[in-house]
Formats: structure tokens, C-alpha cells, sequence
């Protein structure tokens, strides 16, 4: 699935890094290829939760115009748009750019706000904060103390962070939206690989 705000790419900032960096690595993670490599058109299993069809994760139930110029355009134009579409989109709703973040770590969080919206990323950044006694209020919104809170967690302790970000996902994942057998195998594989790019990221980063 992914994010519970429905957009298009006219109600994005546009002010974001040209690189699209944590946009690219989203795509990376959800897209399905064909066999030139393009991403392509998808069918979605029916509790998926996200409508019928997706690219890259941009659906026709959350992102319906943005998901109709994809299957418009050539497919080898697709992966480009979808970056700069995600990670604009997120950024959006979580005014990360506001903030000084290890790359790896403004990936995860925008990766979890595409999948779990802007209310679910706030919880679940607010859940691991709190599991590292950071002063966070659990109230599901983004505002200046979770993102001050979640810099200073990623200035002190951003391995830590990463695996509490991680481990805070599945756990809103089973007691929020609830166990769902036929996705689980592939969501599990899907968080531990984001966990993987956010923490090679953060490596090779220096402020």
C-alpha cells in the first residue's frame, strides 16, 4: 500500500534536492520491471488496500492523476517522474527539508511516509522517539517538536534510530492496520531492505 493522501503532482513542492535521491531508492524498492528493465504497470492483490493498479507504488486510489500520467507516458520516462513525484510528495507532508538529516535517515522516513501516509509516518517516527526517551507527543502529526526530536535522535544515535524506525514500522504495521498473511513475507523483506539502504546511506554521509 502506500500513503493515506491522496496528491497529484501539481500539489507538490517543487523546492527539493534536484538528485531526488530518496525518491530513487523508493523506486527502486516498489517497482515492478519488465524485461528491458522499465517499470511497469501493475495489478494490486485485492487487500492491498491501495485500488487495482500501481507503477512504482503510486496508485490509482491515493495518487490517481499522478498514476494516469504514468501510463501515459513511455515507459523509460516513468522511473524519473515517479522520484521526483515521491519524494516531492512526501516531503510535502513531512517538511523534512526543514530539518538537518543523515540521507539514509530522511530516505526511511519518507519511504514510510509513502507507504503509511503522514499520519502513520508521524506515529510511527513518534513510537521509536519515544522507545529512545526523546520528549515526543504521540498525537500522530508532524510538527516542530517530532522533527526537532527525530534530528536530535539522528545526530546521537542514528543506527539506533534506524533499527527503533524500523522495528516501530512493523509494529504499527500488525496493531494498527493489521496482520495480513498473503502481504506479510513481502512487507517484512521490503522494511529489512529500506533498513539496508538507509543504513549504507547513512555510512557514507558526512554533514
Amino acid at each position: 500500500d502506500s500513503s493515506a493522501v491522496k496528491g497529484d503532482m501539481g500539489d507538490v513542492d517543487t523546492e527539493t534536492p534536484p538528485s531526488y535521491s530518496a525518491g530513487l531508492a523508493i523506486v527502486y524498492l516498489e517497482a515492478r520491471r519488465g524485461a528491458v528493465g522499465n517499470t511497469i504497470l501493475y495489478e494490486l492483490p485485492k487487500n492491498d488496500g491501495g485500488g487495482k493498479w500501481e507503477v512504482a507504488g503510486i496508485n490509482d486510489r491515493y495518487h490517481p492523476e499522478a498514476l494516469a500520467d504514468l501510463r501515459a507516458m513511455r515507459p523509460d520516462r516513468r522511473e524519473a517522474y515517479a522520484a521526483r513525484y515521491i519524494e516531492e510528495y512526501t516531503l510535502k507532508y513531512t517538511k523534512l527539508d526543514q530539518v538537518a538529516l543523515r540521507e539514509g535517515t530522511r530516505f526511511f522516513v519518507l519511504d514510510t511516509t509513502f507507504n503509511r501516509g503522514a499520519g502513520g509516518s508521524a506515529m510511527i517516527v513518534q513510537q521509536a522517539l519515544k522507545q529512545l526517551n526523546h520528549s515526543v507527543i504521540m498525537d500522530g502529526k508532524w510538527g516542530p517538536q517530532t522533527r526537532g526530536q527525530l534530528a536530535k535522535a539522528d545526530g546521537e544515535t542514528p543506527s539506533l534510530l534506524l533499527q527503533k524506525l524500523r522495528d516501530s514500522r512493523e509494529s504499527y504495521e500488525r496493531n494498527v492496520v493489521g496482520y495480513r498473511q498473503n502481504l506479510w513475507g513481502g512487507m517484512v523483506n521490503r522494511w529489512d531492505q529500506a533498513h539496508k539502504i538507509a543504513e549504507n546511506k547513512n555510512n557514507a554521509y558526512h554533514f
